[in-house]
């Protein structure tokens, strides 16, 4: 069953990030006339993107969860701060539940977090409610499911066609927990060096992990203590280096 969003939009600004990435590839490996091209290309079609679905003050045309995360995940709207605004009162008047589907649930809680909407990415992830990633742990999940009512509240497999209990797409959700929860994202290729920057809420109050990376084992945890100070630890494996940046201006750190 197709989602509420306009498949054109969507099919239109997956071939502008496949031209993007194209011109990428095509410059890194030293071909820079198809480099230049691509990026040409590139241009064209997000100008008919944003005269199609923007209107000058940088009103969406789209205004399903996904249209607008897709627009500041693919920087189409070329008013930024409106971007953000509409996201927002999106999620105001969808309650703060997720509407999302395979294409913009992976990029929920990133894009959230990178326009400073922490606190509807973290209410998203704590909701227990359905539709909800806690909702299927609560009903007995290990694994996330396609779909968010693959069982139904009676604990049957629910009778809506195609239907797995181990799927990536609204599993996806576990990068944003270590990338931006726990903090953790390589600068280098093999995590050589990583970038460590943790973003903090009360509503989770404390979270640990670990990450098998090529050249060891990194260890991170953060914890709210009951005085309001939060806790921070991160083991850098040897011979490995990390950058950390701590949240409320706690400051820059070269950590080895």
């Amino acid at each position: 069953r197709r989602g509420g969003t306009d498949i054109g939009f969507i099919a239109d600004t997956e071939y502008l990030n496949s031209t993007r990435l194209l011109s990428k590839a095509a410059m890194i490996i030293g071909k820079t006339e198809d480099a230049e091209k691509y990026e040409a290309k590139a241009e064209r079609i997000l100008k008919d993107i944003r005269e199609e679905y923007f209107t000058p003050t940088g009103r969406s045309a789209i205004s399903t969860q996904t249209g607008l995360l897709l627009s500041l995940e693919h920087d189409l709207n070329p008013n930024k701060e409106r971007a953000k605004s509409e996201l927002a009162d999106r999620f105001k008047k969808d309650e703060n539940k997720l509407r999302t589907g395979f294409v913009g649930t992976p990029i929920l809680c990133p894009t959230l977090t990178e326009a400073g909407l922490d606190d509807i990415a973290f209410e998203l992830l704590l909701n227990e409610g359905y539709p909800g990633w806690l909702y299927a742990v609560n009903m007995g999940a290990t694994t996330v499911w396609e779909r968010w009512n693959s069982v139904d509240e009676n604990g049957k497999i629910a009778e809506n066609g195609m239907n797995s209990l181990n799927h990536y797409a609204y599993g996806s959700i576990l990068e944003w927990i270590y990338k931006d929860v726990l903090g953790i994202s390589p600068i280098f290729p093999g995590f050589r060096k990583a970038k460590l920057s943790p973003h903090i809420n009360y509503g989770l109050k404390k979270i640990e992990g670990e990450f098998d990376s090529a050249v060891g084992k990194w260890e991170i945890s953060w914890n709210i203590l009951s005085n309001g100070d939060i806790s921070y630890s991160v083991i850098v494996p040897f011979g490995a280096t990390a950058e950390l940046t701590l949240p409320y201006g706690g400051g820059k750190y070269e950590l080895e």
